[in-house]
């Protein structure tokens, strides 16, 4: 893929591109000297690096097998730049594809031009990443060139031949290409020779920009040579909380499997093998659910046991399709472990022992897919059942959530495996009330101006999932640490008295996560001889998803969407018993209200008898803005943030 680009996508898609004889480069090295004097930092203010040229060449197979051979040559700018481009790192895996680094070249300012060695500069390891997930798959390869001596104003080049041996889906091809990126691109060439046998049935350029993409086609006595060409295409600049860029950018897909049918029924012969179960499950599953008579419980029980008593961990060693294939749901019951696939598999088999309809899907956890062309790449695995004509969805690796599907997989593309096909579908959105967080304070104001409260927070949804992660992964001592440096940011002088957490399991996923917390804050009343002024303690700033989604609308404008990604609430009521000495109503806040499509605020206060009461909502009701919708947000974010500085004034009814 085109630079960095590939770097990027060759971890979600695992295909980048390059082609020419072995002895031949398709890039002529006068010709990027030439357009390289052209490329400096006075006329690419704000590009770290350029793009100057990429050829890339494609010639498939009608079995699916393709050679890809691409030449690049990119300029450095900027000391970012230099250091971005000091080490080229080509992802791949040995299992599908190979890979050789056939030229490494640098092109000093003076036009001097260095070949590297490209043995003594490259290594080969395995991707270290996979084992965050606690997946190892030795496959999983990157081959990193790194380029001593590089400096600014260099060009860097290379040409890399990439060769598919295993199709993903067998006898078909699929290719991604990013046409725009956050490095301008002077020039740019993908060409894709199709045989009759196996055309090119199904591609679309997406978010084409100014007409900077122009397509040809050329038949031959073999097929059709398709080929794009790019020219001046200006940087795209990355902003806070976008969409993946290559998701919303110009971009291209090909791909010869004519329906996304195609890739469901390739997926359910995959899996079908390996959904027999045997006595030891059959007991198991009768033992789960024999005492239960309603459905919904029966799921529960099952999902339960693959979600905490079978481990999410395991090893990628399957022949037939690697990453994709599950292990057969036998072996992973006796071992108790498994990534994603097995586990899907595994409650599949149970759940189908149970007499439910259920069927594996490949889900991407992550940006939509394009449902323009079927591509097979996605990067995780769960389970549905097929119930009056909708589906259930359910992800059993996170041993952690209440729910059978997770909020954070919310809006995820999605393919239910079926023997007869399934289209591709998107993923159900939570509605805000489900992503509710609600938090309860009562306090006292004595007369010495002495604030004691309790507050209590219940966390639902997305809210649920995150906190009960981050109470189960961290010690007591540092979840008290924690909520007292909360206390004392909402409420200043306020110290932590106690606190209590529920479940205490956070194991137990049938009661949700509450927090209960109590505070004492001295001097909490501000005025004068005549009036009170009083602060309402909020905890709705420090708890709650909605606090990191609107963190990071930072930007005045955007050319991009603004994503949040959940719908999402929260309540706030406030009840505060004032010891009469401080007074009676002199001015109650009025609060502007905001009603929108994609979000809305409301607050309120009232004092009588002593007592105060403060109730305010903010709901998040869509997972995405679009531009004009942020410049809305914004506005809002300021009318909030306004309405949270006003405070209750009290006329002073006693002396002091």
């Amino acid at each position: 893929m085109m630079h960095r680009i590939s770097c990027f996508l060759l971890l979600l898609f695992c295909l980048v591109a390059l082609h020419a004889p072995a002895q031949q480069m398709l890039l002529d090295t006068n010709k990027l000297i030439v357009a390289g004097r052209a490329v400096t930092a006075t006329n690419y203010p704000n590009a770290d690096d350029v793009m100057i040229d990429d050829i890339i060449q494609v010639e498939y197979t009608p079995d699916g097998r393709a050679v890809t051979w691409d030449d690049t040559a990119i300029k450095v700018l900027t000391e970012t730049g230099r250091r971005g481009n000091r080490v080229q790192s080509f992802h791949f895996n040995q299992s599908y594809e190979k890979l050789t680094l056939m030229l490494v070249q640098t092109i000093a300012e003076d036009g001097k031009v260095t070949d590297l060695n490209v043995k003594d500069i490259t290594s080969m390891m395995t991707d270290r990443s996979q084992m965050s997930s606690n997946i190892y798959d030795p496959n999983q390869k990157i081959l990193q060139a790194r380029i001593p001596d590089l400096q600014l104003n260099m060009i860097v080049r290379y040409m890399v031949k990439r060769e598919i041996v295993k199709p993903r889906v067998p006898n078909s091809y699929s290719d991604y290409q990013v046409f725009e990126y956050s490095s301008p691109i002077l020039h740019a060439a993908y060409s894709v020779r199709a045989p009759k046998e196996l055309p090119l049935v199904n591609r679309a350029l997406l978010s084409p920009f100014e007409e900077t993409v122009a397509y040809t086609s050329e038949e031959t006595s073999e097929g059709i040579l398709h080929k794009w060409e790019v020219t001046n295409v200006p940087q795209a600049l990355p902003e806070p909380q976008m969409p993946k860029m290559y998701t919303c950018v110009q971009r291209l897909l090909v791909s010869t499997l004519p329906s996304w049918q195609d890739v469901s029924k390739w997926y359910w012969n995959l899996c079908l093998p390996h959904l027999k179960t045997n006595d030891e499950i059959e007991a198991k599953v009768k033992e789960l659910t024999d005492n239960l008579d309603d459905d919904s419980q029966k799921i529960r029980a099952i999902f339960r046991f693959v979600s905490q008593e079978v481990r999410y961990m395991g090893e990628t060693t399957e022949t037939e399709a690697p990453g994709y294939e599950p292990h057969d749901a036998v072996q992973t019951f006796v071992k108790r472990h498994g990534v994603c696939r097995d586990k899907a598999a595994l409650l599949c088999a149970m759940l189908r022992s149970a007499g439910f309809t259920a069927y594996p899907v490949l889900i991407t956890v992550g940006p939509l897919k394009d449902k323009e062309v079927p591509q097979p790449y996605f990067n995780h695995a769960i389970t549905a059942i097929e119930k009056d004509g909708s589906y259930l969805l359910m992800d059993s690796t996170n041993e952690n959530t209440a729910d059978l599907f997770p909020a954070y997989l919310a809006n995820c593309s999605y393919l239910v495996a079926r023997p007869e096909g399934e289209d591709l579908q998107t993923s159900p959105v939570p509605s805000s009330s489900e992503n509710r967080m609600e938090i309860e304070t009562t306090s006292y104001i004595n007369e010495y101006g002495t604030l004691t409260g309790t507050t209590i927070l219940r966390f639902k949804g997305i809210n649920d999932s995150m906190y009960r992660s981050f109470f189960a992964e961290n010690t007591p001592n540092d979840i008290k640490n924690f909520l007292e440096r909360v206390v004392n940011n909402t409420i200043p002088g306020a110290l932590l008295t106690d606190y209590s957490l529920a479940p205490k399991d956070m194991m137990d996923t049938d009661t949700e996560v509450s927090l209960k917390l109590t505070f004492n804050a001295p001097s909490y009343v501000s005025g004068n001889e005549n009036l009170s002024f009083l602060r309402i303690p909020s905890f709705a700033g420090r708890f709650g998803i909605h606090n990191y989604i609107i963190k990071d609308a930072s930007l005045d404008k955007r050319r991009f969407p603004f994503q949040c990604r959940y719908k999402c609430s929260v309540t706030e009521q406030n009840t505060i018993h004032c010891a009469p000495k401080w007074g009676i109503p002199e001015q109650m806040p009025e609060f502007m209200e905001i009603d929108t499509k994609t979000m809305a605020y409301k607050q309120d206060v009232a004092y009588h008898n002593h007592i105060l009461v403060s109730n305010s909502e903010m709901r998040i009701e869509t997972i995405q803005f679009s531009p004009q919708e942020y410049q809305e947000l914004k506005e809002n974010l300021k009318t909030i943030e306004f309405n949270r500085h006003k405070m209750p004034v009290l006329k002073r009814k006693y002396a002091l």
